[in-house]
């Protein structure tokens, strides 16, 4: 398995139906395109379709940060990227970039908290990774923690700047 970082997620273009009555990106469909090209890095650690039919366990998303930079119109190429900012037991902390596919300017990043959930029960609870889900997060969380942490990484919201 690679550790590549910023791990490849996905490579898709601004869909029209994506973009609001100000002829960009709305906020929502920067999420979507997020939520769905961070399942790439989910289903690479194991945690595919076959890993959670055979493991009962998913992952349900806890908290998502997104920082808009720059807008994205229809039909502009986007490349999405991710590391591994830390986990444990049962949790996984992700960072995200997207950037512009032609130019490489970035246009968005998310933070996101991503929790182990077993539904194999009568009701969803949180659960440990199971194998082999646990030793590739780690293997991934050990090679990305060598990397510098994102300038904005647990930044969330606040109206001054840091002094």
């Amino acid at each position: 398995m690679s550790a590549l970082a910023p791990f490849p997620l996905s490579e898709v273009s601004v869909k029209p139906e994506w973009v609001d009555y100000n002829g960009h990106m709305n906020d929502a469909a920067y999420a979507e395109a997020f939520s769905e090209a961070l399942m790439t890095l989910t289903d690479h650690l194991g945690l595919d379709a076959e890993g959670r039919a055979s493991t009962g366990h998913t992952l349900y998303t806890v908290s998502m940060m997104i920082h808009y930079i720059q807008e994205a119109a229809v039909n502009t190429p986007l490349m999405l990227s991710a590391r591994v900012l830390e986990s444990d037991a049962k949790r996984l902390r992700v960072w995200a970039e997207m950037q512009n596919g032609t130019t490489g300017d970035l246009l968005a990043t998310t933070e996101q908290l991503f929790l182990c959930v077993d539904q194999s029960g009568e009701s969803p609870r949180a659960a440990s990774w199971p194998e082999p889900f646990a030793g590739r997060v780690a293997a991934m969380a050990a090679e990305h923690a060598k990397l510098p942490v994102p300038e904005k990484a647990g930044e969330g919201i606040r109206l001054k700047r840091k002094a």
